[in-house]
């Protein structure tokens, strides 16, 4: 089992604290492994904060989340810059105020 996620949005550090929880919870309630990392720096001040969390059952597995399985986008210009790494079948969860345009994908 293995799931592989990216949370982001611009502006705030609320994204990280949820994959912070998400890591924590699965680590801790469903003893499986949790590799969270995080880009905050400048994004801080306006630009796009990202966060992902790779849960697996695997203890050796790779902390790099390469292809999604869940995307939360909360910003237009975070869903236009990830969407290419979430493959069909996969969950998109958007923030329907901020996100307009759906590029296209292949």
């Amino acid at each position: 089992m293995e799931k592989r996620n990216k949370i982001c949005r611009i502006w705030g550090q609320g994204i990280l604290l949820l994959c912070i929880i998400l890591g924590r919870s699965a680590a801790l309630y469903e003893n499986n492994y949790a590799f969270q990392t995080q880009s905050i720096g400048l994004e801080t001040r306006g630009g796009i904060s990202r966060a992902e969390v790779v849960i697996s059952d695997n203890p050796k597995d790779y902390p790099k989340v390469r292809n999604l399985d869940i995307l939360v986008a909360m910003s237009q210009e975070s869903l236009d810059i990830y969407v290419k790494d979430l493959y069909a079948g996969k969950i998109l969860i958007y923030d329907p105020d901020m996100v307009i345009n759906f590029p296209d994908r292949e």
